[in-house]
């Protein structure tokens, strides 16, 4: 379903034709992030489905990169990041949800493409910075914040829910 939105996005980004129905009606996964996808893929010339596989190892460097800010913005060591990427892959218990935004062993490559990586990835990267953006008392962090809740509300409101509760737990 996702490359048949990024491919309706790369056919005509202004104006895409719902991919189930080929008519006008809404489809609820248009979101900033199919467009971009469906924008690259046209602007690139790949086709959706190659589109979303680039995407895919970009969403997991983002994870990677995200998971590793997070954690040592709070527990201070880097040696603890590799210890928080086995957890996170391993410690699900022995039969995990294949669901978007469980990020064990099995379900990994199911997800690594999807909206639910990036909104994880990019509520990990502003939790990992509230604390630098809040030290001083201002509401720059606010700044930062809410157009990224906004963007998750969008493309993942799973990972928005996720982001508010860090910030308010964050905030007290």
């Amino acid at each position: 379903i996702y490359v048949a939105t990024i491919g309706e996005v790369a056919a005509d980004p202004w104006h895409p034709r719902n991919p189930l129905y080929g008519n006008d009606y809404a489809f609820a996964f248009f979101s900033p992030y199919t467009w971009a996808l469906g924008f690259l893929s046209r602007l690139s010339g790949l086709d959706p489905f190659r589109t979303l596989i680039a995407q895919a190892f970009v969403n997991l460097a983002l994870f990677l990169v995200a998971l590793y800010a997070f954690v040592t913005s709070f527990v201070g060591r880097r040696g603890a990041t590799f210890y928080a990427l086995l957890a996170v892959l391993f410690l699900w218990g022995s039969d995990p949800w294949i669901f978007s935004s469980f990020f064990h062993l099995r379900s990994l490559a199911h997800v690594v493409p999807y909206p639910s990586t990036f909104g994880a990835s990019v509520a990990l990267l502003t939790l990992a910075a509230f604390p630098r953006l809040s030290r001083n008392g201002s509401l720059g962090w606010a700044l930062v914040a809410f157009p990224v809740l906004t963007l998750l509300l969008i493309i993942h409101p799973v990972n928005a829910v996720f982001l508010y509760l860090g910030l308010v737990i964050l905030s007290l």
